[in-house]
């Protein structure tokens, strides 16, 4: 059940949880004018309001500048419409025109469309509207994002033609901002798949596109690569700012006619209360059916809390393929369940290790579907495998595919079978893809997919039984805010 409350006051719309309020401000576009972390620093941890803008070339706008910027938070006196959805999600809608400081405007609007759903999960759509036309803009922003000072680390998952080469698996940094002392630690010209910023330990927020690269990519220009991405550092505070289109020193402007859709989304890290906060559970992996009572009473005797069977690739004998439902013959599948069972004696949880986005070529559904499933790297590559030793973990799918529904179902299978404590995901995170037939476009993502995947993961397994990530803290703050559990790599 969604959490969102709303309350609409004379200046501003607010919008909370138990985690964070948020103030959408009327006389400012109806933008996010603040975000405050409950349990975090508590205070607003914006510097300025949650903006898109227009650059546009007109040397009569001001004196020795030849540039006019146009915000939609500079709109005085937005329409603002709020709407609950049967499933708790809250929505907020603000239009309005693109205006000067001054008040200006030019012949372009604005609908953004704010969805707040469950577990920190945000998606705000913008709508960049004109339908006389308007022409000679240079620059496309669709988030200005200003953070208050103290921001000690920022993180980037690349576009995978970043440095003009595809990067299989869509490459990734981690910035020190306190070390860093460059003032544009970040800068791309092509759409990042992820890009986080936070105080470490405190707070913090990460801002990802759609599955749906192309309207990043290609929304306002043909090819892809004229955009402008930054994380920006200086004392004042940390910035990120997403143009989808930017060629200002180059003076090639562009006419914006009709309607382009931007779709967003923003994880607000669930902060919780230092007295709640759990620490790291003790665990251990096991990665046969052959492991005996004595070796679990030994774990359990160390203080082993959780257990993550893992068996995806083993050298010599049988191992559990990705995508397979029951892995071993009836020995091997009673020798399983003994060990499950031993493991509850000890107390001692104990869930599967699943992967994401790997099947192994030895699945029937790979035969009839990996074609169909692949996570494309490049039009001239075929399914990249994934390697441990001589054997196999499985080829790489994408989300953005049947394969999610296959995965969710083999998920529920598993669960079914045997008496497992939860789930253990591994791969939480977006892989880009080419492939033809996921989407239009010549990238995408499948950003969307994996959340529907992890919320399915949360809602299976229920509130009393264990959902844990291998290694979610680099890869998606929604995964470690549903997470009970966050375990480093095996």
């Amino acid at each position: 059940m969604n959490s969102v409350r709303i309350e609409d006051r004379d200046d501003c719309v607010r919008v909370s949880t138990d985690y964070w309020e948020i103030e959408h401000l009327k006389r400012a576009g109806g933008a996010w004018n603040s975000l405050v972390f409950k349990n975090g620093s508590k205070q607003n941890i914006l510097r300025g309001p949650l903006t898109s803008s227009l650059r546009v070339l007109r040397s009569e706008t001001r004196p020795g500048d030849p540039y006019g910027y146009f915000s939609e938070s500079n709109e005085p006196a937005p329409r603002i419409n709020i709407e609950t959805a049967p499933n708790g999600t809250v929505s907020i809608i603000t239009e309005g025109t693109y205006r000067t400081v001054n008040g200006d405007a030019i012949p372009v609007g604005f609908r953004r469309r704010t969805d707040y759903a469950a577990h920190g999960l945000v998606w705000t759509t913008l709508n960049i509207m004109s339908d006389c036309g308007c022409g000679q803009i240079v620059e496309v922003r669709a988030l200005g994002l200003a953070l208050r000072a103290g921001m000690t680390d920022a993180f980037a998952r690349f576009h995978p033609t970043q440095a003009g080469g595809a990067d299989l698996l869509g490459g990734r940094t981690w910035i020190d901002l306190q070390r860093n002392t460059h003032t544009t630690p970040f800068l791309s010209r092509f759409t990042p798949l992820q890009v986080a910023c936070f105080e470490r330990g405190v707070e913090g927020l990460e801002v990802f596109p759609s599955s749906d690269l192309a309207q990043w990519d290609c929304g306002f220009k043909p090819d892809a690569g004229l955009g402008n991405f930054r994380i920006g550092h200086d004392a004042s505070g940390a910035s990120i700012e997403l143009d989808p289109y930017c060629l200002a020193s180059r003076r090639m402007p562009i006419r914006i006619q009709g309607t382009t859709t931007l779709r967003l989304g923003i994880a607000l890290n669930d902060v919780k209360p230092r007295v709640k906060t759990q620490k790291p559970i003790k665990h251990a992996f096991l990665h046969s059916p052959n492991a005996t009572d004595a070796e679990i009473e030994l774990l359990a005797a160390e203080g082993v809390e959780l257990i993550c069977y893992r068996d995806d690739c083993r050298e010599g004998g049988t191992f559990w393929h990705n995508g397979d439902v029951t892995p071993y013959n009836a020995i091997g599948m009673a020798g399983l369940r003994r060990v499950i069972d031993s493991c509850q004696r000890c107390n001692i949880k104990i869930v599967p290790y699943i992967s994401s986005h790997e099947l192994h070529p030895s699945t029937q559904a790979y035969d009839m579907h990996a074609r169909d499933w692949m996570h494309s790297a490049a039009r001239s590559l075929d399914v990249v495998h994934t390697w441990h030793g001589q054997e196999e973990s499985g080829g790489l799918m994408c989300l953005r595919s049947g394969w999610l529904d296959y995965r969710k179902n083999t998920i529920s299978a598993i669960l079914n079978q045997l008496p497992w404590d939860g789930v253990c995901l591994d791969w939480p995170n977006p892989l880009p893809c080419c492939h033809p037939g996921h989407a239009a476009g010549p990238f995408h993502s499948d950003m969307d997919e994996l959340l529907d995947l992890l919320f399915y993961c949360r809602d299976r397994i229920g509130p009393e039984k264990s959902l844990v990530f291998m290694a979610s803290s680099e890869s998606s703050i929604i995964a470690a805010n549903l997470a009970d559990h966050i375990l480093p790599p095996e």
